[in-house]
């Protein structure tokens, strides 16, 4: 009888063994984090958080937030992306042994945009020219200058553009320049009168 009882026993550990897993490390880590604006140090909420290798992605909380549960032991890094920021591919390896939790916080760059201001000056008199037309291209938008002959083109993307500035009578002139992030390129054109 105690031979029988002692043989369910078993039956009932061994059982009990396959469905928790005894005899095999089941750790599994998990991989955390805050990620934030690196102007102004504020959470960046809906960022996409891309766990590399495994592709597997989240997105951030309103508090800038993000885990990652059940990673196996291997090394990991981390990618961001959200509109209005520059991409980040994180190179810091994070290694997951024996199921632990890593903390990795993380900043995104805002994409700045830049400005494009100058004036229009006659290029006899060095007076300021009023009313003339500035086109800026390749985005098509037009300004007109004030009676100090400046003009001004805010939130623009970092490329290459051409001014070009023109007014009855006088001969249309342009220039051609790079923009770059953050800036604000002073731009100063003369026309000449027609002869």
């Amino acid at each position: 009888m105690e031979k029988h009882h002692f043989i369910k026993l078993s039956a009932i550990l061994l059982i009990c063994c396959a469905m928790l897993g005894c005899g095999k490390d089941s750790k599994t880590g998990s991989i955390y984090g805050t990620v934030t604006d690196f102007v102004t140090g504020d959470p960046v909420g809906n960022a996409n958080v891309r766990l590399n290798p495994r592709g597997e992605t989240t997105l951030t909380g309103s508090d800038g937030a993000f885990q990652f549960h059940d990673i196996e032991d291997g090394n990991y890094s981390l990618s961001l992306s959200k509109n209005g920021y520059v991409d980040l591919d994180d190179d810091y390896v994070i290694e997951i042994v024996n199921g632990n939790s890593v903390r990795r916080d993380l900043q995104l760059n805002p994409e700045l945009s830049c400005a494009i201001m100058g004036a229009i000056i006659d290029l006899d008199t060095g007076d300021p020219v009023q009313q003339a037309t500035v086109t800026l291209s390749p985005s098509g938008l037009n300004a007109y200058t004030g009676y100090d002959g400046t003009f001004v083109f805010f939130d623009l993307d970092a490329r290459q553009y051409t001014i070009t500035a023109q007014k009855a009578g006088y001969i249309t002139n342009r220039k051609t320049f790079t923009a770059v992030a953050g800036d604000i390129v002073n731009i100063t054109l003369t026309l000449k009168k027609n002869q």
